[in-house]
């Protein structure tokens, strides 16, 4: 009897996701992280010290612009904000070994580099 719930449990919740992931894909696109690589102009210019500044000072990097942040994000600039964050602790006491670099313009030029080295978007 149990063993038929879940199952049928299992089965409802992978029939969800798979729905939930159609539907956000009919309304955003497919995920396409090259969208980020360039800039694309609006009518009215977005100028980032009185506008993007304030937002990302109060909103992101009050938890992500740490290095001990669970997901740190170099908000000083366009090009780290749409790479991401890695998962990969910075101050890591466990490690042994170096840490591979993921140094912003030298590592990887496109998002889509910096998402095959694990990083994920916001």
């Amino acid at each position: 009897m149990y063993k038929h719930l879940i199952i049928f449990l299992a089965v409802l919740l992978a029939g969800c996701t798979a729905y939930t992931g159609y539907q956000l894909d009919q309304r955003y696109g497919k995920a396409d992280p090259s969208r980020y690589d360039s800039w694309r102009l609006k009518s009215s210019p977005v100028e980032y010290r009185p506008n993007a500044k304030p937002i990302l000072d109060s909103r992101c990097a009050v938890c992500h612009g740490c290095y001990d942040a669970t997901l740190p994000i170099a908000t000083g600039s366009y090009e780290g904000i749409t790479r991401g964050g890695s998962k990969n602790r910075v101050y890591d006491t466990t490690r042994l070994l170096a840490a591979e670099p993921t140094r912003l313009f030298v590592d990887a030029q496109h998002n889509a580099q910096w998402r095959r080295k694990d990083f994920s978007p916001c």
